[in-house]
This record gives structure tokens, sequence and C-alpha cells, in this order.
């Protein structure tokens, strides 16, 4: 008798892992960057106010915050510094918890952009940054 009841209580873990992560699917617009600049303009500031909203909205997702830059060391210190930016701003500017974040840098892909997208990962929220003697002086 007690064999059904396991197998109900398995279904239920289930249920809940796969419902969690129907959630953890939201879409992000792209954090857009000048070359050569990690500054934050006012569109890219104005899309993290949208994903903060968002964020907000599903406490149980975190966010991996992705940056893009392998071919080079300068390319790569960019990727990372411009990650930092954007989880420093939704940390200190719109109050997400630090805990919400996984910081991945140095991806194949558009260097001049950021994505985020939700997910059940945890991670770190902060990187060594890769070849900080490249770090650009804005």
């Amino acid at each position: 008798m007690k064999f059904p009841i396991a197998i109900m209580i398995l279904n239920l873990l289930v249920l809940r892992y796969v419902d969690c992560n129907s959630q953890c699917n939201t879409k992000f617009s792209p954090i857009g960057f000048k070359k050569k600049t990690e500054k934050l303009d006012t569109q890219a500031k104005a899309n993290l106010e949208n994903a903060a909203n968002k964020i907000k909205q599903h406490p149980e997702c975190n966010v991996k915050v992705i940056g893009y830059g392998a071919d080079s060391k300068i390319a790569q210190q960019l990727s990372w510094s411009r990650v930092n930016a954007v989880i420093r701003y939704l940390i200190e500017g719109v109050g997400i918890s630090p805990n919400r974040f996984v910081f991945i840098y140095g991806e194949t892909g558009n260097p001049n952009k950021v994505d985020l997208s939700t997910t059940n990962e945890a991670g770190t929220n902060t990187q060594p940054a890769p070849h900080p003697n490249y770090r650009n002086r804005d």
C-alpha cells in the first residue's frame, strides 16, 4: 500500500518542477550597448526597468545575465564589464536581490548586447574580472 503513495508524491514533485520551469521562461528585450562602452544609455535603462518588473513577478526564478565577446581578451573584459553593469543596475537601481542572478560573460554572439533569461539554475552573481588591465576607463 505504501508504493502507490510514493508514486503520488513523486508525481506531485514532477508536476511542481514542470510548473516552475514553465514559469521561468520570461522573454526580455536585449540590452544594447554602443561600441567599446559599458555605460547604460537611456534605452538600455528602459529595457532594464521593464525586465525588473517581469523579474519581480517571478520570485521563484533566477536570471541569467549573458554577455558576448569571446574573440579577444579585450572583448572578454568588455563583456564582463557590461554584464557587471547590468547586474549592478538591477541590484542598486531597481532593488532586485543579488542572489537572483547568474553571471555569464565571454559567450559567442553579438558583442554589443547583453541578454537576460529566466532560469531555475543557481549560479554566482559575480565573477572576477578576466583581464582587469583591459578595463575601459569611460
